[in-house]
């Protein structure tokens, strides 16, 4: 069944290409036919004055005159004179009849000229319309994307505010602490060097804990970069919002509290130091107790560069994912100028079509002309064109031109009636193509707000899931501080 069905696909995109190859063919062969008219009309604008002239000579010098023909049927004798008529009056006949048959052709070639016109105009006014659609879907957009942009940047602000009052408060507290450890060595000459390898192993987290504040920064300047690609819908990001403010709420309460216990941990150093000026001898057992927890405190320290190693990791994925939302962007981007090239190329066909209906309305005028002049030259022959003759009665009563001028009207009402069937169904086709072409756009605009929605999406829970690791870092790093103090 499947290949039956890819059979019948491949034929049917087989008949579409051979049509519209055959329609390239006839506009290409009609625009020729048009210009080559375009140059006669030229030639024959160019030379109406001096066609004038020739007329009046040749309607002189032409034997088929009524003068002429009267002084010749005068010099010939009376039996033959009837017959000369009848042999004129034949040619003059078949003259008609081939001067009638190419007003017919020429008045089929004006109603198709016609049907295409009212094509073109009914495809034209449908490609505005999508055109008026998108440009109204594409304010919309650019609306939104602002609106997304300033809350994003609020709330970066205030991201930022919060970091900064954080890292100030740790940094009075670790200048607390090292007054009290300048107090404590004054006191304690034995505990300078232990004090002084204490410096120089948080200054060495204190370093570390710059390294990785501008790797977070970095980060940071990443996530911008992916928000002010992804300018779409903010319904979705404001519940994810909200739910990383009650997360960071939860983390500042807890780091409140580890907070207020380093505080009283500070007092009990304290209480501990006069304890200490009073009791120096139980000063040995508590100073095993202090390597201990040293001991403790750099386990903690291994187990935070673990955890650094598997955040790096994380990011390194990171990186790959952003990469990857960067070419399905550039993708989309590619598709958006698709889409432009080919309304630029339907634009230039409209222009062409336009240029035709010109050419062609100027035809149909000069087609008139042509029709009036010949009619004044069978009027000045002294030709009707019409079943009033009443020379035709009096030399050929066998005749009857009206019987068969009947049956031309009844055979042309037949073809003027299919002619206009013609022209409903290519109405009623033309606008079930214009039908298709409109669900074709609307589905592909569909299809590229799917993909921005789903970019910000994925953005927007990477930049979550960023934040909550910079929160577990600075948890960790806050507790093997307390530990060390």
């Amino acid at each position: 069944m499947g290949l039956h069905s890819q059979k019948n696909l491949t034929s049917s995109a087989r008949r579409k290409n051979k049509k519209k190859f055959l329609k390239q063919i006839s506009r290409s062969r009609f625009i020729r036919y048009i210009n080559l008219t375009m140059d006669d009309v030229k030639k024959d604008d160019s030379n109406s004055g001096n066609k004038k002239r020739r007329e009046d000579k040749v309607r002189r010098r032409d034997s088929r005159a009524l003068d002429n023909v009267l002084k010749e049927v005068n010099t010939l004798p009376e039996p033959q004179r009837f017959e000369a008529l009848q042999s004129k009056y034949a040619n003059l006949y078949e003259e008609y009849r081939t001067s009638h048959s190419s007003l017919i052709v020429s008045e089929k070639r004006c109603a198709t000229l016609q049907t295409e016109k009212n094509q073109l105009q009914t495809e034209q006014s449908k490609l505005v319309l999508a055109r008026s659609r998108m440009e109204s879907l594409c304010r919309e957009l650019q609306r939104q994307n602002k609106l997304i942009k300033e809350e994003s940047m609020a709330k970066i602000r205030e991201e930022e505010e919060r970091r900064k009052e954080v890292a100030a408060k740790f940094q009075l507290t670790l200048n607390d602490v090292m007054n009290m450890m300048q107090e404590t060595t004054e006191k304690n000459i034995k505990l300078r060097d232990d004090n002084l390898d204490m410096a120089g192993k948080i200054e060495s987290l204190c370093k570390q804990f710059e390294q990785r504040k501008e790797h977070q920064n970095k980060i940071e300047h990443q996530i911008e970069l992916e928000k002010q690609l992804a300018q779409a819908q903010i319904d979705k990001t404001k519940l994810e919002f909200k739910a990383e403010q009650e997360i960071w709420s939860h983390e500042r309460e807890s780091l409140l509290g580890k907070f207020k216990k380093s505080e009283e941990t500070c007092s009990q150093l304290q209480h501990t130091v006069k304890t200490l000026q009073e009791n120096l001898e139980f000063y040995s057992g508590k100073y095993q107790e202090f390597k201990s927890s040293f001991t403790k405190s750099n386990q903690v320290f291994d187990d935070c560069k673990s955890e650094m190693g598997k955040m790096t990791k994380q990011i390194i994925t990171l990186e790959k994912e952003v990469l990857m939302w960067k070419q399905r962007s550039q993708k989309n981007a590619q598709s958006v100028l698709e889409l432009c090239a080919n309304k630029q190329a339907q634009e230039s066909k409209i222009d062409i079509t336009e240029k035709k209906l010109e050419q062609l309305q100027k035809l149909c005028r000069q087609l008139q002309v042509d029709r009036s002049s010949y009619l004044k030259l069978l009027k000045a022959n002294g030709i009707v064109p019409t079943s009033e003759t009443n020379l035709d009665e009096q030399i050929i009563p066998q005749t009857n031109p009206e019987q068969q001028l009947t049956k031309k009207e009844k055979h042309l009402e037949q073809l003027k009636d299919n002619l206009k069937v013609l022209q409903n169904q290519l109405n009623s086709i033309q606008q079930i193509t214009a039908e298709e072409t409109i669900e074709n756009l609307s589905e592909s605009t569909d299809s590229s707000n799917e993909n921005l929605n789903n970019a910000v999406t994925d953005s927007v829970s990477n930049h979550a899931d960023a934040i909550q690791e910079d929160n577990l870092i600075e948890s960790t790093t806050a507790l093997s501080l307390e530990n060390v103090s």
